[in-house]
């Protein structure tokens, strides 16, 4: 998972696809959620076909996590998680990337 930009109130996130061989069914898309780390309130919660979204209207220099999962028509797999932090004035500040978890 990437943070392919962002500014002090938005952030485009992408992922790669799911190798066919770890889908255990047809693709029926992606489950993605976005929540602040202050206080852990769910921002916004989607399904979605594409490997990229985009977010808009964050604060400035505050954390958020963003978790996504393959969908196929039985369930939904293990997800991935990235935490970032908006810009404030243009500063760049540390990424940090978790890997799968449960």
């Amino acid at each position: 998972m990437r943070v392919e930009s962002r500014t002090s109130k938005s952030v485009v996130l992408s992922w790669s696809e799911l190798d066919c061989s770890q889908r255990n069914g047809p693709s029926v898309g992606y489950s993605c959620e976005l929540t602040s780390d202050a206080d852990g309130t769910t921002i916004r919660r989607q399904a979605v076909n594409d490997t990229q979204l985009e977010f808009s209207q964050l604060v400035p220099f505050t954390w958020y996590s963003f978790s996504v999962s393959f969908r196929n028509a039985d369930f939904d797999g293990p997800k991935t998680l990235v935490n970032f932090i908006t810009d404030e004035d243009g500063l760049w500040h540390t990424l940090l990337v978790s890997g799968v978890f449960n």
